[in-house]
């Protein structure tokens, strides 16, 4: 980002700082809720609309230790007197919103942070070092958002970060995997994924060219009678070519909270269609389909998530990613085996590929 522009994907963008009434501190360049105006705006008050505004500064992950700071203000408001100002994070959880653990910022000044709307933000920096297991967040999936407070007034808005370095973070302790990534089928929310350490679902080990979500589609699923599973599937990372099958691997796991997983074997095979044609790319992606099979009879009770390993290695460097499966409107027949029910079905939480394994006193 440069001066009187910024640098997207479609191009660069005039930009100028002097007039915009958002973030024209080039540290916070999470510009979601800017707006901009012809002329710069007069050092008087504003309209107050008491809207929320928020930017993530800095962000890292150690561990289970969540480092955190950036600015939360209210539009058109004072934060001046630290005394009747105070921030919290708060974690909602996916797949019940009800469910939520807060828990208080420390209020620091925002560095000469400013709107150009005439008033005086000081005080909206907000930061913490939070240790998620100490704390006793529960394995799960969460997004977060930030509670700021001034006086009798308190809004809460949602995190979002569309910043490169903190788009994609993972760490693990012991026992648990930690995982943040900025939902860009979401606007860039943050989200926060804890769940169960498996040495061969190692995410720190996420290594691709893009950002950007890899594409991971669902084409077909079966279950027969006798529990084996077959998933058909096609999913590559971005801005790599997939034209040498021998340095392409997929590996399919079931994951469940409390540890149990299964790897479905899995192979790959190309399905004919000219996928660089198709999606007029400038990269060959024509040995990207999969099959992976397994019997799941044996699954212990839990509901377990679908995660597709992808390996790439293109001109020596290995490409990693470790993606959900999603799935948009496959349905399949429940199956009662050995006492117990697997129900494959789309999850509450990202529409992801989830199988529940009950048995008879559920």
């Amino acid at each position: 980002m440069e001066n009187g522009q910024l640098v997207t994907r479609d191009g660069i963008l005039p930009y100028d700082w002097n007039a915009s009434t958002c973030y024209i501190n080039r540290s916070d360049v999470t510009v979601l809720y800017g707006r901009g105006h012809n002329d710069p705006v007069e050092p008087e008050h504003g309209e107050s609309t008491y809207e929320p505004f928020t930017s993530i500064r800095t962000l890292s992950l150690d561990g289970s230790i969540l480092n955190i700071e950036g600015i939360g203000l209210i539009q058109g408001m004072d934060f001046t007197d630290p005394s009747k100002i105070s921030q919290q994070l708060i974690f909602v959880d996916l797949d019940d919103p009800e469910n939520t653990y807060a828990f208080d910022l420390q209020c620091i000044d925002s560095d000469d942070f400013t709107r150009n709307d005439g008033w005086d933000y000081t005080y909206t920096g907000f930061k913490a070092e939070l240790d998620m297991k100490d704390n006793e967040i529960p394995r799960g999936s969460y997004y977060l958002k930030l509670k700021t407070i001034n006086d009798d007034k308190d809004v809460e808005s949602t995190l979002f970060c569309s910043m490169s370095a903190y788009r994609i973070m993972a760490s693990y302790t012991e026992s648990d995997s930690y995982l943040i990534r900025m939902n860009d089928y979401n606007g860039y929310r943050f989200e926060i994924d804890i769940i169960p350490f498996i040495e061969e679902l190692d995410f720190t080990n996420i290594n691709k060219p893009s950002k950007r979500s890899s594409n991971v589609s669902l084409d077909a699923i079966e279950l027969n009678e006798e529990g084996d599973l077959k998933i058909n599937g096609h999913s590559y990372m971005y801005y790599i070519d997939y034209d040498d099958p021998e340095k392409i691997t997929y590996d399919l796991y079931l994951v469940d909270q409390g540890g149990n997983h299964l790897k479905l074997d899995t192979v790959l095979y190309d399905d004919g269609i000219d996928y660089k044609k198709e999606l007029n790319s400038n990269y060959n992606i024509n040995n990207i389909s999969f099959i992976a099979t397994g019997k799941i009879d044996e699954l212990s009770e839990g509901s377990y998530v679908f995660y597709l390993k992808m390996s790439n290695t293109v001109d020596e460097i290995e490409y990693t990613d470790i993606n959900e499966i999603k799935n948009y409107g496959f349905e399949v027949t429940p199956l009662v085996l050995n006492d117990k029910t697997f129900t494959i079905s789309a999850g509450k939480i990202r529409k992801r590929l989830t199988l529940d394994v009950l048995g008879e006193t559920n």
